[in-house]
């Protein structure tokens, strides 16, 4: 992320030049304020600290839950390997 950059905005700016991207925010910070602007956003959220298998859990959901890019096709779909330390 940029300078001051959240991680919604960095989301709806990758959607703009991409397409509906599947995405969540992990987060540790519980204010209400985030809160909020998440809701409003519509992404998924979770707080630190995450279990691996809620982890998965959730990327496999928005994965599932995502609709067709409406941007430039992608060139190679890439894996996702969790790798535990």
């Amino acid at each position: 992320m940029r300078q001051n950059e959240s991680g919604i905005d960095t989301v709806a700016t990758l959607r703009e030049r991409l397409g509906e991207v599947p995405a969540l925010l992990v987060t540790g910070d519980t204010g209400p304020e985030l809160v909020e602007a998440v809701e409003r956003s519509g992404l998924p959220l979770l707080h630190k600290p995450v279990s691996l298998g809620r982890l998965r859990q959730a990327m496999a959901r928005a994965l599932e839950t995502r609709e067709e890019p409406t941007g430039p096709a992608p060139q190679a779909q890439p894996q996702l390997h969790l790798v535990r330390p």
